[in-house]
């Protein structure tokens, strides 16, 4: 799980699948024990793909001190 946050009576998660997971198999194994109310695919952003490409090539070009 990425992110977990409370909103009055709800909650609000944020996953990241495995590579070869898929979205179903997940739900399967929550709706046991949660309610589900909605899922919303989350496409990465430019800024995302450009920091985890520069991370794997040249780790130490990303510094604590950037922002979006």
């Amino acid at each position: 799980m990425a992110r977990c946050a409370g909103h009055g009576e709800y909650s609000h998660a944020r996953i990241a699948l495995a590579k070869d997971a898929k979205l179903n198999d997940v739900l399967r194994q929550l709706l046991p024990s949660v309610e589900i109310h909605g899922v919303q695919e989350e496409v990465p952003r430019m800024h995302d793909i450009f920091i985890k490409v520069v991370s794997a090539h040249r780790p130490e070009e990303v510094t604590a001190g950037m922002t979006e």
